[in-house]
């Protein structure tokens, strides 16, 4: 019974460090690599996305393009 418990545990706090790094990183700006346009998105929308490195495959609000997005880091609102 206690290795359920130690394993619940664990767990939750392993699903609540995945949400806060989806909200951080939902915080910086992306562009679109087709249009250019800058924009943020819910964190929600991050979380089953694929990525590899900086590169988020989501679709852009402007143009549409649901290629990779690229996180744009340096881009202050």
């Amino acid at each position: 019974m206690e290795i359920v418990i130690i394993l619940a545990i664990v767990l939750i706090v392993i699903i609540v460090g995945y949400v806060l790094a989806l909200k951080q990183i939902s915080s910086h700006t992306f562009q679109c690599k087709k249009c250019n346009a800058d924009f943020t998105t819910n964190w929600r929308k991050l979380l089953f996305v694929t990525h590899y490195e900086d590169e988020y495959n989501i679709s852009c609000p402007k143009c549409g393009n649901k290629g990779c997005l690229k996180n744009n880091k340096d881009i202050k609102e």
